[in-house]
């Protein structure tokens, strides 16, 4: 994902679990929260909402191997702005972003 999104000319930061993120975006401003829904110390669904307590207007984008599922069946977690499967491309990451940002 930080390499998709550095292709096209925009700054990543990583964390190595769901407690670590929580901590950056805490401690940082983001224009938009991609998160993986199995991660280390916490679950994306679950530091999905911890973000949306913080900053309701957050865009959050989760990545699972569900996701064509959860897009099948019109679920979105709470906290969740936009569900995408994996593996995810450079065509799907530019529109997720077309979509988030222009809200």
């Amino acid at each position: 994902m930080r390499r998709i999104l550095a292709m096209d000319g925009h700054v990543a930061e990583t964390a190595n679990g769901g407690r670590e993120a929580l901590e950056k975006f805490e401690n940082g401003k983001f224009d938009l929260v991609v998160l993986d829904l199995e991660m280390p110390g916490m679950r994306g669904d679950e530091l999905a909402l911890e973000i949306k307590k913080a900053s309701p207007q957050q865009p959050v984008i989760l990545l699972t191997a569900y996701g064509d599922m959860l897009n099948a069946m019109r679920e979105c977690p709470p906290g969740v702005d936009r569900v995408f499967g994996k593996p995810i491309g450079f065509e799907t990451v530019r529109e997720a972003l077309d979509v988030i940002c222009a809200k």
